[in-house]
């Protein structure tokens, strides 16, 4: 099974979450590899890959772990000034990471719609991949707008998914927006509920 960590947005948590679900995965039994396929915004060491690099089943080089690395902190179309991503080589290069493990993890960079090619974004890539989309979302003022709407456009895409929101400030937040966020068919509140999405994943590894 392939799981594809993607967010409503950047700086949202994705790192975070994807680490601590191989941490619950792994700690249940699940063989896991993580991947960083594309990092932006490096200055000398990925350090999202390192993470996944470090936290994974069995560890690996980060060359094994993050395929390409850019300096400028955008998108990867626009950090990739030479051309040089090759989608064939980045989507072989996935599933070659997929054959030894029992979930592999993939995080993305910033939101569905962040282009690494011009007519290519992270959700084509999740698409393409087969892949089950975890998608997370902020615990802001405005989630549940760009939460919903993340969710339709997958719905759309006929991309299986759940989605987690980053509970940042737990007061406001059981205030302001779980009142309607807890109605919501297969989302889950990560610091509430951390257990039940490892389970969740494991019973979705094993139907496929």
């Amino acid at each position: 099974m392939i799981c594809f960590v993607s967010g409503t947005n950047t700086d949202i948590g994705k790192t975070f979450i994807n680490i601590e679900l191989n941490k619950a995965l792994m700690t249940k039994g699940l063989k896991i590899a993580s991947l960083k396929p594309i990092e932006t915004g490096v200055e000398i060491i990925p350090k999202d890959a390192l993470l996944h690099s470090n936290n994974q089943s069995e560890k690996k080089d980060i060359k094994e772990v993050c395929f390409y690395t850019f300096s400028l902190p955008s998108a990867p179309f626009i950090a990739d000034k030479d051309n040089t991503i090759d989608l064939e080589y980045l989507k072989k290069a996935i599933k070659k990471s997929k054959k030894d493990c029992d979930i592999l993890m993939i995080e993305g960079a910033g939101g569905l719609f962040v282009p690494i090619k011009k007519d290519y974004f992270f959700i084509d890539l999740i698409k393409d991949l087969g892949a089950f989309c975890i998608l997370i979302s902020d615990d802001r003022l405005g989630c549940i707008s760009s939460l919903l709407s993340a969710r339709e456009i997958l719905e759309n895409r006929e991309i299986d998914f759940i989605s987690i929101t980053n509970m940042f400030n737990k007061s406001n937040f059981l205030e302001i927006s779980y009142p309607f966020l807890r109605h919501l068919e297969q989302h889950f509140i990560y610091q509430m509920q951390r257990d039940e999405i490892a389970n969740f994943l494991i019973q979705k590894s094993q139907k496929n």
